[in-house]
């Protein structure tokens, strides 16, 4: 199983840098920092996990960014999304979409395709997809975002390598189709070293989820163990031998090896990750 990167804190540092722009009523710029610290209260909410009051929050900036900005400006639009995305992760899949749906074509509207919270709604909408299991609709939409996104930032821009794994990893757990999973992680993995550096410890998820495919899709065990040896060895050094993701590293490893026969290696990973087995 692939090691999901979901992107659902894509909007979060727009939001932040949106606070602080100027908007054309200069009258009423103290009413609108209030309404800022209400957003943040809810971004607050948010990063503890709690949903709910981040939910009322985001509503209350909407409705009063939407009375005193306009229901189309972009503060009022993004706040609009952390309303959606918080229906999401409250299981309000339905509700969500149809939020996310009405935002993005509006954004489109008004600021284009390709504008960064635009692309940021469509990631938000296809992760909607992907949460209510309609893969076909997810699909579509991370397709059409990773154009538009690699278009405007490259390969190595965080938001790209998010729609690139979690593309990769669509294509890998649900359409079987692993030649298209390895396109996706063979261009995140160039990605992260060139932005994040070869032992960082998501270009070393990526490389985990590029031996998976060549372990369980396509069976080249020999492409396989160099990768997963590589994610073991750098989770090692940069998370320690009892971390997690070292240790669901180590166990899978150790399958791919049983498959292949790979005694040596077997022996040598068992003495160091399974000493008890």
């Amino acid at each position: 199983m692939s090691v999901a990167k979901r992107g659902s804190d894509v909007l979060a540092d727009m939001l932040k840098t949106n606070l602080s722009e100027e908007s054309p009523q200069k009258k009423s710029k103290s009413e609108e920092k209030k309404i800022d610290v209400i957003a943040q209260q809810g971004l607050a909410c948010r990063d503890i996990g709690e949903h709910e009051k981040a939910l009322g929050y985001y509503v209350k900036a909407r409705n009063a960014y939407g009375k005193l900005l306009g229901r189309e400006h972009r503060k009022t639009l993004n706040m609009a999304v952390f309303v959606a995305n918080s229906n999401a992760h409250l299981g309000k899949l339905d509700d969500a979409i149809a939020q996310l749906k009405v935002v993005l074509s509006k954004q489109e509207k008004a600021f284009g395709r390709d504008d960064e919270n635009t692309l940021s709604t469509l990631l938000s909408l296809a992760n909607a997809y992907d949460d209510k299991q309609d893969h076909l609709e997810a699909r579509k939409r991370y397709e059409t975002c990773l154009v538009r996104q690699s278009r405007k930032y490259g390969d190595a821009h965080p938001d790209t390598l998010m729609t690139l794994d979690n593309l990769g990893s669509l294509y890998q757990a649900d359409f079987r189709e692993f030649d298209k999973a390895l396109d996706m992680y063979e261009r995140s993995l160039a990605g992260h070293e060139a932005s994040l550096g070869a032992n960082h410890v998501e270009t070393l998820k990526t490389a985990m989820n590029m031996a998976i495919v060549y372990d369980e899709g396509l069976r080249d065990y020999k492409k396989a163990e160099a990768l997963y040896k590589r994610a073991l060895d750098g989770f090692a050094e940069t998370l320690g031998k009892e971390n997690a993701l070292t240790l669901d590293c180590a166990e899978n490893y150790k399958c791919c090896l049983e498959d292949s026969g790979s005694q040596g290696s077997l022996e040598n990973l068992m003495r160091e990750y399974f000493p008890a087995a």
